[in-house]
């Protein structure tokens, strides 16, 4: 296999990449369309709402670094420079 992986739609060759990015940017877009029409939600459950969504946002985004190595995880724990840097890599580019 060989990296990156292009989405072929007929005629185009996609990176993934940009595919999904821009996928996220308009299903969020509808989203926030669809939530920001009047409801009888109380604020403070929409506040709430907002905080497990950021909440969520950010422990996903690093669950996968954490589970990358979990011994290096285990043993670095205490360094809260592991908790918060790093980033996941979907796909090594070098060749095999």
């Amino acid at each position: 296999m060989q990296f990156p992986v292009y989405i072929h739609l007929g005629p185009w060759s996609i990176h993934p990449h940009v595919l999904f990015e821009a996928l996220s940017y308009f299903i969020g877009f509808r989203v926030y369309l669809w939530t920001r029409r009047p409801s009888s939600m109380p604020k403070l459950t929409s506040l709430q709402i907002l905080a497990g969504t950021i909440l969520g946002a950010a422990l996903g985004a690093k669950l996968l670094y954490w589970l990358e190595d979990p011994s290096a995880t285990w043993e670095q724990l205490r360094q809260g420079n592991l908790l918060w840097g790093g980033k996941t890599i979907v796909g090594d580019c070098s060749a095999a």
